[in-house]
């Protein structure tokens, strides 16, 4: 499930990638950090972006939120490329505040 975020020369998003396609990426030279968090490569050659569609999915809570992108591969079928939980601070709010 862990997948590391691609953009290309023009800064436009690629098919997220494995970490050790990544870490072979940066350590050739072939591409450079972009973001940390979440973490992201930019590429430092030309690409012909031609992305899978991929789907944001939400799964919303009364305390939780979940997120994930689903690609829908061919061969593998449907695979999660990268997934959150998002936790709402509402309740923490009202607690701390005073009555």
């Amino acid at each position: 499930m862990n997948r590391v975020f691609v953009l290309d020369t023009d800064r436009k998003p690629l098919m997220p990638c494995s970490p050790a396609r990544a870490r072979r990426l940066l350590r050739d030279g072939k591409a450079a950090v972009y973001r940390m968090q979440p973490f992201t490569i930019i590429l430092k050659y030309r690409v012909d972006p031609n992305p899978q569609p991929v789907e944001f999915k939400v799964d919303p809570g009364s305390k939780i939120t979940g997120l994930a992108l689903v690609g829908n591969f061919p061969q593998q079928g449907r695979v999660v490329l990268w997934a959150a939980n998002l936790t709402h601070r509402g309740y923490a709010i009202r607690e701390r505040s005073p009555t």
